[in-house]
């Protein structure tokens, strides 16, 4: 099923042509990242770069949700403790 979903999400924001925001939630730890761009690999897990920390994350267990622009940029300035 969240492959499916991240599937979805993926092409529709291709299709669109435009920025894709997401907003990606670890099940087990429960820490929220953002990022622009998400790579799964064959095996369902996905790689990307926190837009708060900079550092590249991958997770086999995921939550991922497409946010709008202003609600990503709100997001991560309140992550960022802006």
């Amino acid at each position: 099923m969240k492959h499916l979903t991240l599937l979805t999400l993926l092409s529709a924001g291709l299709l669109t042509g435009g920025c894709t925001y997401y907003q990606v939630t670890d099940p087990d730890t429960q820490n929220t990242y953002y990022t622009q761009k998400i790579k799964e690999s064959k095996s369902g897990s996905i790689a990307f770069t926190d837009e708060v920390t900079g550092k590249r994350v991958t997770l086999s267990e995921h939550e991922v949700m497409k946010l709008k622009d202003r609600t990503y940029r709100e997001e991560v300035r309140a992550a960022k403790g802006e």
